[in-house]
């Protein structure tokens, strides 16, 4: 993601415009039938072309090769702040350990790099990693004695049984529909062994598609609750109605936020 300082950069190309009010003006009918719109009716006040090219020239400068959101040596935002957490909170204080979960394993990837130019000793757990290749790197995280202070965890691979109680700390670096997996991760270190305070944090974009991955898992936690007496929602599949939730396409939503 882009911090204050890119989205400054980015805006000067606009002419100081707003570039985040400029992209919240799209929508799937301006994408479909807007450059339609512009080439057949005449009608159309010198006000609206205006801004139609406004949002042009938004789009053109977000997708631009300039753009710093592109740049694979560029720390992001949100890395950023999963660095200055680890530092803060576990780096900075000895026989503390820390596991960072993502459900992408790219982004594990991301703060790998990060670690290793820190010199900070880790390992990773993903679906790539053999089975009998596993429990040197649990044990190597449940060591005291051991060097290594964080574990890079993939979410899927975070199941049932896996013991990683010798970390205090578990870092959630995006959310997953199925709240079930975030769950099931933090059961990882809050266990049976578990000597120390527990620790979890959450990282969300705000104005992304994030937040309405969050919202459906709100959703889903209230009708396993409610619905459910208490039994889990073990639903596998994105709903219809899920998709349009998450790409803000609930016709019942608008409604509501309108009314």
């Amino acid at each position: 993601m882009l911090d204050s300082n890119d989205i400054e950069n980015l805006q000067e190309d606009l002419g100081g415009q707003d570039l985040l009010a400029e992209l919240n003006k799209l929508s799937l009918e301006d994408s479909k039938t807007g450059r339609k719109k512009l080439d057949k009716d005449d009608s159309d006040s010198e006000e609206e072309t205006k801004e139609s090219t406004t949002v042009t020239e938004a789009i053109r400068s977000v997708m631009s090769s300039n753009n710093p959101v592109f740049k694979l040596d560029r720390q992001s935002s949100k890395i950023k702040a999963v660095m200055e957490c680890l530092n803060e909170n576990v780096l900075s204080k000895p026989g503390e350990k820390a596991v960072v979960v993502s459900q992408w394993t790219s982004v594990l990837s991301l703060v790998e790099r990060e670690l290793k130019a820190m010199n900070v000793q880790n390992v990773t757990l993903s679906g790539k990693v053999s089975v009998p290749k596993r429990p040197p790197l649990i044990d190597a995280l449940n060591d005291p004695q051991s060097k290594v202070r964080v574990m890079l965890l993939s979410l899927c691979a975070g199941g049932v049984g896996l013991n990683l109680c010798g970390a205090n700390h578990l870092l959630l670096l995006d959310p997953h529909w199925n709240p079930q997996l975030e769950e099931q991760a933090q059961d990882r270190i809050y266990r049976v062994g578990q000597k120390k305070d527990v620790h979890i944090y959450r990282f969300m974009c705000v104005e992304t598609v994030e937040q309405s991955i969050r919202k459906l898992q709100e959703a889903k936690l209230k009708l396993a609750e409610n619905v459910l007496t208490g039994a889990r929602h073990n639903a596998s599949k994105l709903t219809i109605d899920d998709l349009k939730e998450l790409f803000n396409m609930n016709p019942k939503r608008h409604e509501d936020d309108d009314a």
